[in-house]
This record gives structure tokens, sequence and C-alpha cells, in this order.
């Protein structure tokens, strides 16, 4: 069942939209005011609450070095903390407690991506971004497992990975495309795909 909320708002552009569950906007102009009515679910159709559920049984250990508890309105916070730095962080989601464990060199440059609309676009084929989208980035903890140097990185990731099995984590070998070299027969079938 859904309740009618009615909203008055100075006056507003005509472009400006409201999209209501049931599709239809009712809109009256009183003098200088419209008076907006709406059906209204407490579920947001473009980007999901924060939760209030949240399952506190997480399976992180208490040594780790930092945890952000809002990384939405965190971020700036989090790139002063972590600007310049090395090393393995976590996304946790507050719903199910699923975990995906990530390294990055610089870590901030790597944690900065999933802010970005681009990426969480054309990385979909990941789960932890698939699980994003879904969720939205408020249903999420961040936290900062170990700083590190560019040397260590890719042990001290797997050290995490089998230290907490996290379900995002599709591969459960940590590894990077870093230094990687394409055989001749893949890099004849990407120019293919891009010449044709």
């Amino acid at each position: 069942m859904s309740k009618v909320l009615t909203i008055i708002l100075p006056r507003v552009p005509s472009h400006f939209i409201i999209w209501s569950v049931r599709h239809s906007l009712i809109k009256r102009e009183i003098s200088s005011f419209y008076v907006l009515k709406t059906s209204f679910l407490y579920r947001n159709l473009s980007r999901r609450p924060l939760s209030t559920n949240v399952n506190k049984e997480s399976r992180l250990p208490n040594n780790i070095e930092k945890s952000y508890y809002d990384p939405v309105n965190q971020r700036e916070l989090i790139r002063i903390d972590n600007n310049g730095k090395i090393g393995v962080y976590a996304w946790e989601n507050k719903i199910n407690n699923k975990l995906y464990v990530g390294s990055g060199d610089p870590l901030y440059v790597r944690i900065s991506d999933y802010y970005q609309p681009w990426y969480l676009e054309s990385r979909n084929n990941l789960y932890i971004v698939r699980s994003l989208n879904k969720y939205s980035m408020n249903n999420f903890n961040l936290h900062i497992l170990e700083y590190s140097n560019s040397e260590n990185l890719i042990m001290c990731e797997q050290k995490w990975i089998d230290i907490i099995n996290p379900e995002y984590n599709l591969n459960p070998i940590a590894g990077s495309s870093k230094g990687y070299k394409h055989s001749p027969e893949s890099i004849e079938k990407n120019e293919y795909i891009i010449n044709r």
C-alpha cells in the first residue's frame, strides 16, 4: 500500500519533473506555489536510502587501518587519509555482509574509480560494481585493511583474501594486469575488433 505525500514548493522551472510510482504527476498552481501530489513509497526510484537494517556481524578483524561507514559523504576524508599511499581495501555490504578485497597503487586513485559514473557503467561485468549499482554506495562500508609498498602489495591482498574469503571477489587469487604483455594473437584480435 502506498501513501500520498503532498509537497508544496516554490515555483519550479517547467523542466522540473517528479516521477511518481504510478507514473503520474498532478500539478496545480496556487498563486506562486505548485502543489505536487505523488504516490510515495519508502524507496526512491533513483537511489536507495541508507539502510537502517545493518547486519552487525562483520568478519573483519579489529586491527585494520581505517574504516569509513559513510563513504559517500566521507569522500574528502578518504582522499586526505589515503592520497599517495599504497594499500589493500575492502568494500563491505551493510545489508548482507558480503565483502570485496582489492588493492591500489596509488590507493586513493583506485578507490576514486568507484565514485565515477563512467566506471560504474563500463565495469558492470564486475560483481562488486553490480552490487554497488544495485544497493548504492550508501549501503557499503569502506575499510582500509593494510598499507603496504608496491613490492608486497599483491602478497598483502592475497593474505586478506585468504583471511576473510570475500564473496564479491570472483577470482580467489590476487593479481594485477600491471606489466602483462599480450600475445601476438590477442593483439591481432583486438586490432580486428577495433577496426571492423
